[in-house]
């Protein structure tokens, strides 16, 4: 049972394992290669071990960015109101 366990958490997403990258012609390849921090050594993509920790990646501000996007636009709508209706007032003046 603990078997499948460990084989279910790979080093591949561990918070402790640093994958190794080589130079490609535009970017870095990764490897299946890495550096374990928990254990010193260096290990393989497909190991795992007992002191396994999922990978943490961080959220943006916890909120999709077409809110974002929406609220600047209402933002922008209600300036636009206002510097029309000064223009309207400016005009019959």
């Amino acid at each position: 049972m603990e078997d499948r366990i460990l084989s279910k958490n790979k080093c591949c997403t561990c918070a402790h394992f640093n994958v190794y990258y080589t130079r490609g012609d535009r970017n870095f390849i990764e490897t299946q290669f890495g550096y374990c921090l928990r254990k010193h050594c260096q290990c393989t993509a497909d190991e795992s071990c007992g002191n396994y920790i999922l990978k943490q990646y961080p959220r943006i501000n916890g909120l999709p960015v077409e809110y974002w996007v929406n609220e600047v636009l209402k933002e922008i709508c209600t300036i636009r109101q206002i510097l029309e209706y000064e223009n309207d007032q400016n005009k019959k003046v």
